[in-house]
């Protein structure tokens, strides 16, 4: 994971994009991405949740930067 965080981090902003809680997430990320590689971190408080039960990662929250420069990492397959 981490070779893949420096070697993609060259060419492309690297976010993570979880739907668990910003304490929780920002121990997990910061244990695995000790060079600081990832730029965006986006939490559930960035989901929106139009039936009760789901949740929907809104791309539209990354602004200012072209999605096609992106990579973004999900925890949910």
């Amino acid at each position: 994971l981490k070779l893949f965080l420096k070697q993609m981090s060259k060419h492309f902003d690297i976010a993570i994009f979880t739907l668990a809680n910003k304490q929780y997430a920002d121990k997990i990320i910061d244990a695995f991405d000790t060079e600081k590689l990832i730029s965006t971190r986006i939490y559930n408080t960035h989901a929106v949740t139009p039936i009760v039960d789901v949740s929907i990662k809104d791309l539209t929250i990354i602004e200012n930067r072209e999605l096609k420069h992106l990579i973004i990492v999900d925890n949910q397959a």
